[in-house]
C-alpha cells in the first residue's frame, strides 16, 4: 500500500532516546534526520537545535551527565521540545529505544492529546515505514487514530 502525500507540508518531530546515550544519540538523530528529509519531509531534531544553541556532546569537555547544558537545562530543553511538538510537527516519529525516553514520552502525550499523529520509524530496505506507535492514550474515551504509510523514493 503506498499513501500519497504532500511531503513538502509534512513536518515531522523527531522523538527518542538522548540522555544515558553517548553524545547524547545526536549520530543517531542526525542520521534520522538527514534520511527523512532525503524524502523531502521537514525535519525538527533535537539534536540540531542542541548544535544551534551551542550544546555539543561530542566535544570531550562535555559532562553528559550534568543537569545542565551551558544556560540550558532539561526542563527548558524539554519545553523547547512539547512547543515545537504542539505548534509545527503534523507528526512525530519515534527513533529506536523510545520506549525508555522520558522526553520521548512527554512528546507522545503532547501529540496525542491534541490529534497529532505518532509514529515508529523502521527502516526495511531504501523504503519509508511509519508504523503506528503501540503506545494508545484515550482521550474522551475515544483512542487515538491509527493509519500506516509506506513511502519510497520513486513514488512506488
Amino acid at each position: 500500500m503506498t499513501a500519497d502525500l504532500n511531503v513538502e507540508d509534512m513536518v515531522i518531530f523527531l522523538s527518542g532516546p538522548m540522555r544515558g546515550y553517548p553524545s547524547l544519540n545526536h549520530h543517531a538523530f542526525h542520521e534520522y534526520a538527514e534520511w527523512l528529509r532525503s524524502y523531502g519531509f521537514t525535519v525538527i531534531s533535537p539534536a540540531d537545535h542542541d548544535h544551534e544553541i551551542g550544546i555539543h556532546p561530542e566535544r570531550e569537555d562535555f559532562d553528559i551527565n550534568a543537569d545542565t547544558f551551558g544556560t540550558e537545562t532539561i526542563s527548558t530543553l524539554m519545553a523547547w521540545c512539547l512547543t515545537k511538538v504542539l505548534r509545527e510537527a503534523t507528526m512525530v516519529a519515534l527513533m529506536g529505544g523510545w520506549e525508555q525516553s522520558k522526553g520521548a514520552m512527554a512528546e507522545i502525550a503532547a501529540a496525542k492529546a491534541v490529534g497529532i499523529p505518532v509514529f515508529e520509524i523502521d527502516r526495511p530496505g531504501e523504503r519509508l515505514l511509519l508504523l503506528p506507535t503501540p503506545v494508545t492514550v484515550k482521550l474522551n474515551d475515544t483512542p487515538s487514530p491509527v493509519a500506516m504509510l509506506l513511502m519510497s523514493r520513486d513514488g512506488a
